[in-house]
């Protein structure tokens, strides 16, 4: 384990970037989902999504403000997208790896077994979001 006054801020950003990042593609399959026929081709996804989202919200390291239900800090847009579906999952799969990697180094570096039971919980719904996109 690294220094924990070291590893605090770069594993903040870390958690705080791939929650983010997670929630917007959660938020967006859900849109998806109630479109005609989304389910079948989304609902995985999404509760893939939704499953890692709720495994890194139990990251001690993370912002009090972010693991609330109801916090504003919680709450994001969906990305708007007019493209085709492939197009979709394709970037969907990108921030799924780039999520994955993130909470893998975050792993890595968290001093608290909390942190890091949360970070690769939450990696491996990222890598189940990814196969599920194909």
């Amino acid at each position: 384990m690294t220094d924990p006054k070291l590893a605090r801020p770069a594993l903040t950003s870390l958690l705080n970037t791939a929650l983010n990042d997670i929630t917007r593609i959660a938020a967006t399959l859900r849109e998806l989902t109630e479109r005609d026929g989304g389910l079948l081709r989304w609902g995985t996804a999404q509760c893939e999504a939704l499953l890692a989202r709720d495994a890194l919200v139990r990251a001690p390291s993370l912002d009090p403000d972010r693991t609330r239900p109801d916090s504003p800090a919680r709450r994001v847009e969906p990305h708007r997208t007019t493209t085709s579906n492939e197009a979709v999952a394709t970037t969907f799969r990108t921030g799924a790896t780039d999520a994955e990697r993130a909470l893998i180094k975050a792993a890595e570096i968290a001093p608290h077994p909390d942190d890091v039971l949360a970070c690769l919980t939450a990696a491996l719904h990222c890598a189940r979001l990814h196969d599920a996109l194909r």
